[in-house]
């Protein structure tokens, strides 16, 4: 039998495992740890064709919101706040559901973890600025001052 509790069966190349393997927990763990975020490193450097991906993915992910989580919708320029119900990983992004039963009824809205489509915001005072900047905007549009010009 060697270390790993593996005793074979002749010539014929068949194993088995007699017993447990015995390992110091912590140092395989880490190993495996490291082993797995290498692998995923590779996996998205293969698909993605860049290094520090992973990084990338993990800003990401410490950005959103937590289930349970209120964020803020601007919606007609009100802002309201949504309480996320799920979060879906898929091959197109990072999707949030969240519903506001009062303002919306029982639909459950999606908002992209990109920010692009239904604007969110973490909080109720980064969604105020947001609409004070866009009221501010059309008012110079609407006054002839267009900035890019």
């Amino acid at each position: 039998m060697n270390r790993n509790g593996i005793s074979s069966l002749g010539d014929n190349g068949i194993c088995i495992p007699l017993s447990n393997p015995v390992y110091d927990s912590s140092e395989s763990h880490e190993h495996d740890e490291l082993q797995h975020y290498k692998d995923l490193e590779k996996r998205l450097k293969n698909k993605y064709g860049k290094t520090g991906t992973l990084n990338k993915v993990v800003d990401i992910l410490e950005d959103l919101p937590f289930l349970g989580d209120t964020v803020y919708g601007i919606f007609r320029q009100k802002i309201i706040p949504l309480t996320i119900t799920g979060i879906t990983f898929n091959e197109f992004g990072i999707t949030l559901s969240a519903k506001n039963e009062e303002e919306l009824g029982y639909s459950t809205i999606n908002l992209l973890a990109d920010n692009t489509g239904t604007e969110w915001y973490k909080t109720r005072k980064e969604a105020e600025k947001s609409i004070k900047e866009i009221s501010a905007s059309r008012l110079l549009n609407k006054n002839g001052n267009d900035l890019e010009h």
